[in-house]
C-alpha cells in the first residue's frame, strides 16, 4: 500500500512556491492525498493542484 502525501509535505510546498493565496482547504488537502504519495514529484503536486483548483472553480460558478 503507498503512503498519501503528508498534510505537512503538502503545505512545504504550497509555502515552496509561495502558493499561501489559493487558501486550501482541508477537502482540498485530502483531495490532494487520494492522488499524490509521500514521493510525489514537484511537477506531480502542481499537476494535481491545478486540477483541483479548477473543479473548485467550475463548482463556485455553478453554485453562484
Amino acid at each position: 500500500m503507498r503512503s498519501k502525501i503528508s498534510v505537512q509535505k503538502v503545505y512545504d510546498m504550497v509555502n515552496k512556491f509561495d502558493l499561501n493565496h489559493l487558501d486550501l482547504t482541508i477537502g482540498d488537502v485530502k483531495k490532494l492525498q487520494l492522488v499524490l504519495d509521500e514521493n510525489a514529484t514537484e511537477e506531480q503536486f502542481i499537476y494535481a493542484l491545478e486540477r483541483i483548483n479548477k473543479s473548485n472553480y467550475f463548482v463556485e460558478k455553478l453554485a453562484g
